[in-house]
């Protein structure tokens, strides 16, 4: 069966609705981005959007997806500062832009006020931990670091990255990823 690929017409329309999405969470936050302030902002039929999106949350994800990609897959061989540099280096390069420094704070804002939402957030911090996870899961299994609790080891390693830019303000780059890093092997490295 061939694969339908989407009309011209229909990639434009979702393009209009998930810049939108993303101007009005960048404006005002998660409470900003409604389906009448997208058919307001992007000119397309309500119909037509809650054909594509048929909940806020779905549009919330969409805008939310454009601005913050996924984590990729991580490797799960190979030297283990390697495989968790090519996470955080990355993960701080993102962390470092204005939007992720204003819409973190307003997607956990918005999940604690908003009960549609909180599913959404539940999942988004599963997608940014499971990478990570899975890597200190298989450096474990391997014996290449101790046991460790990993939703610890995920707050180890990127806690103080969210700390340092959303709470104090200050910059984060692939440098100070690296030092992250260096030194959470060097408490948990079973090479010492």
């Amino acid at each position: 069966m061939p694969i339908q690929r989407e009309s011209p017409r229909t990639q434009r329309t979702r393009e209009a609705v998930v810049r939108a999405g993303v101007e009005l969470l960048l404006e005002g936050g998660t409470s900003a981005l409604t389906v009448e302030a997208v058919v307001q902002r992007s000119g397309v039929a309500r119909s037509t959007i809650y054909r594509h999106w048929p909940t806020r949350t779905e549009m919330v994800a969409a805008a939310f997806a454009e601005l913050m990609p996924p984590i990729p897959a991580p490797v799960l061989t190979g030297d283990l500062s390697q495989q968790l540099e090519a996470l955080l280096c990355p993960l701080a390069e993102q962390i470092a832009t204005e939007e992720f420094a204003a819409l973190v704070p307003s997607l956990l804002a918005g999940a604690a006020r908003d009960p549609e939402l909180a599913p959404f957030h539940a999942g988004f911090v599963a997608a940014q931990r499971e990478p990570v996870r899975a890597v200190l899961r298989q450096a474990v299994q391997d014996n290449r670091i101790r046991p460790v609790d990993l939703d610890e080891g995920v707050s180890q390693l990127v806690g103080p990255l969210l700390f340092q830019r959303v709470i104090l303000d200050q910059p984060v780059d692939p440098a100070f990823a690296r030092r992250l890093v260096a030194d959470f092997l060097a408490a948990h490295s079973t090479s010492r």
